[in-house]
């Protein structure tokens, strides 16, 4: 019989034999468990190492499970997140008109619904970035007040619109990544404009097409409005159906293509 196995059955010997009091939990047992052996004279140096690595591991997973229970929690209690911001479009370079805007749901908006559910259930989060082929990528630390953490990494390229530096664009980026980030910890759904009013059956595109789909107008100078009435019935981005999805990333993409090769031979 191991060290490890011989001091399991000391702590159930203890506990059944009354020698402990009753403890909230297994983490609690132990520590009270190597508090009695570490003050009894006669208790073996190889056996209490072996405790103390047991300690070790019953609190680590002691620590785990009450992260996911309050990481549960806080997903359970959120509620969808509303779209207070807009991006910008700019203008048309030929007639200098806006081309409007789009809204989508900031980093401030999903931070206000999740950080009184995370403080009440004992977690916080930190971010930090670091380099990555093609771009960056932002970690997300998820802690919680027993000691366990976990880190999540989504990655990003920095956020080019109208009139951003270089440095600008990298902090709107990392913004944009803390949000998709701390979305994705507790799967926090963002609520339509206009939810309730939309066809049952229709498959609008994802967040992250909507997403594609702004950079290649942003890209191509594009004026929206015009574009969206040659894709039939849609008033949005927001509402663009699935099926009209490639369509609409294959025109943007031949126009985009078209300006590079025009471009090339200027």
């Amino acid at each position: 019989m191991s060290d490890v196995t011989e001091s399991q059955g000391q702590l159930v010997a203890a506990q059944e034999g009354g020698a402990l009091a009753p403890a909230a939990s297994a983490a609690d047992s132990m520590l009270n468990f190597i508090a009695s052996a570490v003050s009894n004279p006669d208790t073996d140096v190889a056996k209490l190492e072996a405790l103390l690595r047991m300690q070790e591991r019953v609190l680590a997973s002691d620590a785990k499970a009450q992260f996911n229970r309050a990481r549960q929690a806080v997903q359970a209690l959120a509620p969808r997140v509303k779209k207070n911001g807009t991006i910008d479009l700019g203008e048309d370079k030929n007639t200098k008109q806006k081309r409007g805007a789009i809204p989508f749901a900031t980093f401030e908006d999903v931070d206000a619904v999740l950080r009184p559910l995370m403080t009440a259930q004992g977690l916080s989060v930190s971010f930090s970035m670091k380099p990555r082929e093609g771009g960056l990528m932002v970690l997300a630390e998820l802690s919680h007040q027993a000691g366990h953490s976990e880190v999540y990494e989504f990655p990003i390229i920095s956020d080019g619109g109208p009139g951003r530096n270089a440095l600008q664009a990298i902090g709107s980026g990392f913004s944009y990544g803390k949000r998709y980030a701390l979305e994705g910890i507790f799967n926090v759904v963002r609520e339509k404009a206009d939810d309730d009013g939309r066809a049952g059956g229709t498959r609008y595109i994802t967040e992250e097409q909507k997403e594609q789909i702004i950079g290649l107008l942003q890209e191509t100078d594009t004026d929206v409005r015009r574009f969206l009435s040659t894709l039939g019935d849609v008033a949005t981005v927001d509402d663009m159906d699935q099926a009209v999805f490639p369509v609409a990333v294959n025109l943007l993409q031949q126009k985009k293509v078209a300006a590079a090769r025009k471009g090339a031979a200027s």
